[in-house]
């Protein structure tokens, strides 16, 4: 199925192929685009009895270019994988056989908030088994076998985008500073076994025939996140105004503490600043009782529903969006 994979056969490819630390091992490249992160590594033994191939990396990347906002459809999956199988020159019905052993389920969800400030408020997922770890602008929450990502997606293209511009949804151009984009992420590791128990198949050609699936897996996860919820994310200023701070900390410490226990505190103080404290403790209050607020959690997953319900529509699943992608329950 693959024999001709070998050093011969990948080095006079050198427009698609480039050697990759070993004469087993190279990077494949798209055809359009060649640039750092675009690429799969393809690693191919044909020696003696050892016969194996091996495909690592993004096939969203590879397909759409690192910089690009677009998550990967049922319809351009099927492109990618037919492309792939081009490249490597493996008729496509044998190829469809193939296996994955490592998944990546993931959607980028656009925000009317930093992301930076939902991030810090996200406490925890599913239960304790699951190990945080923390970065800068990361949350991680995995298992031996299972894992859940957030970050912040335009800092990570960011990093990474010489132009500062960054392909968007609609095929223009967008300014980076313009976009609150959470990558959501999860990984599903450690071979056939652990995929046919989560999702009840690993090969290419039964990903494409239950690829709805995946969006649903995607949604029942996504409500597993575990966010703080004392004090409501749409309210966190977005100013560089001093003001507006002090009055969001002050807001934080009335849902914290109580206001009969703020005013209680001010007391020790004296004279007019104490007149000042109570007024603007009284303001805060009237302003904040007076306010509607959905939860952070259900902030999250009205956001990560509208973006599953833009793909059902473009995949052609909109009448049965209902029943895979239901209405949150906003009561929980």
């Amino acid at each position: 199925m693959f024999s001709h994979l070998t050093p011969k056969f990948f080095s006079a490819r050198k427009e698609t192929f480039e050697r990759y630390y070993s004469p087993f091992r190279y990077k494949l490249w798209n055809g359009e685009i060649q640039r750092k992160g675009c690429y799969l590594t393809v690693e191919a033994y044909n020696v003696g009895t050892l016969k194996s191939l091996r495909i690592v990396g993004s096939l969203r990347k590879w397909y759409y270019g690192e910089d690009s906002l677009e998550d990967l459809t049922r319809k351009d999956f099927i492109c990618a994988i037919k492309l792939l199988s081009e490249k490597l020159q493996i008729p496509y019905d044998e190829f469809l056989k193939f296996d994955f052993y490592k998944v990546e389920i993931g959607r980028n969800i656009r925000l009317k908030v930093p992301v930076a400030s939902f991030l810090s408020l996200v406490a925890g997922f599913s239960s304790n088994s699951y190990t945080l770890r923390q970065e800068k602008g990361w949350r991680h929450f995995r298992t031996y076998r299972f894992k859940a990502t957030l970050y912040d997606k335009i800092k990570e293209i960011k990093k990474k985008s010489k132009k500062g511009l960054i392909k968007g949804l609609d095929e223009n151009h967008l300014p980076i500073e313009e976009l609150n984009v959470l990558r959501v992420e999860f990984t599903i590791m450690r071979g056939k076994a652990e995929l046919n128990k989560k999702l009840g198949f690993c090969s290419i050609r039964d990903f494409m025939e239950n690829y709805r699936e995946l969006y649903v897996f995607f949604w029942r996860n996504c409500q597993e996140f575990q966010l703080i919820e004392n004090f409501p994310i749409s309210e966190i200023p977005m100013s560089n105004s001093w003001g507006q701070l002090k009055d969001a900390i002050l807001e934080y410490t009335i849902r914290d503490m109580g206001y009969d226990r703020i005013i209680e505190l001010c007391s020790y103080l004296e004279g007019r600043v104490r007149r000042y404290a109570h007024s603007d403790i009284r303001k805060i209050f009237n302003i904040s009782m007076g306010k509607s607020v959905w939860g952070n959690r259900h902030i999250l997953l009205r956001a990560i529903r509208v973006e599953l319900l833009i793909h059902f529509i473009k995949s052609g699943w909109a009448k049965e969006s209902s029943k895979y992608i239901p209405v949150i329950n906003y009561n929980i």
